[in-house]
C-alpha cells in the first residue's frame, strides 16, 4: 500500500498496482508530462508520497492529471465485478476522487 498525502486532511491509501496503472495511463494519454514520472518512483521507493514536498506547479499537474485520468478510466470501465482486477482498480479510482 502507498500513502499519497494531498494535505493535512486528505490522504489516499492505494495499492502500488493501482497507483502504477493510473500513473501509466496518465502518462500514455499525454495528460501528464513525462518529467513527473520521477514521482512515481519516489512513491514506490518510500511507500507513498507527500505532495507538499513537490513544487506547487508539479503538484497541480500531477493531481489534475490523476483526477482526469481516473474519471476517464471509470467511464471506460463501467460496472465491473468488484472482485476482479479491474474491480479493484475501479475502487481505488473512486477513493482518489473522494479525497481530492
Amino acid at each position: 500500500m502507498l500513502s499519497i498525502i494531498f494535505n493535512l486532511k486528505h490522504e489516499w491509501w492505494v495499492s502500488g498496482t493501482t497507483f502504477d496503472r493510473l500513473f501509466q495511463s496518465a502518462l500514455d494519454s499525454g495528460k501528464m508530462s513525462s518529467n513527473l514520472e520521477y514521482w512515481r518512483h519516489v512513491a514506490d521507493a518510500n511507500g507513498g508520497l507527500d505532495l507538499s514536498t513537490m513544487e506547487p506547479s508539479e503538484t497541480d499537474e500531477l493531481v489534475t492529471a490523476l483526477r482526469y485520468t481516473a474519471e476517464r478510466e471509470l467511464a471506460r470501465l463501467g460496472n465491473v465485478d468488484p472482485a476482479s482486477e479491474d474491480g479493484s482498480y475501479r475502487i481505488g479510482l473512486l477513493k482518489l476522487l473522494e479525497v481530492t
